[in-house]
């Protein structure tokens, strides 16, 4: 059985960004970015907040449950499901706002229609 406590070294930078689509370094930034709250009532086998992380990412970039129970030993579908509701809301509330920016001005929105039509996305 793998040693699920250490997911950051199991894998090569390469099938690490391939499996969860981030670097290391992102996952470790990110990791310092959200607020987990501590598992107090012991029940079970409660997740460390890296593997929780882990877990939410591993769900978006395959996009089913079922490869992420696959994927990492002894976790099963239903806290899958309630690790990725819990990381998405860490997200939204802790990163979202801080890092995703829109248009805020008609010219920003126009400059951003302009860079879509040209495919330009990466001019600025």
């Amino acid at each position: 059985m793998r040693d699920r406590s250490n997911t950051l070294e199991h894998f090569t930078e390469g099938k690490f960004m391939s499996r969860y689509r981030f670097t290391k370094e992102t996952v470790v930034q990110l990791l310092g970015c959200l607020l987990f709250k501590e598992n107090t009532n012991n029940r079970g086998h409660p997740l460390p907040p890296p593997l929780q992380l882990l877990v939410a990412l591993r769900f978006c970039a395959a996009g089913t449950f079922q490869v992420v129970s696959e994927d990492l030993v002894n976790v099963s579908q239903p806290t899958v499901r309630h690790v990725v509701n819990r990381v998405s809301e860490l997200i939204a509330a802790h990163v979202f706002r801080s890092t995703v920016k829109f248009p805020a001005t008609a010219d920003e929105l126009r400059l951003l229609s302009h860079r879509e039509v040209s495919g330009a996305n990466g001019v600025r």
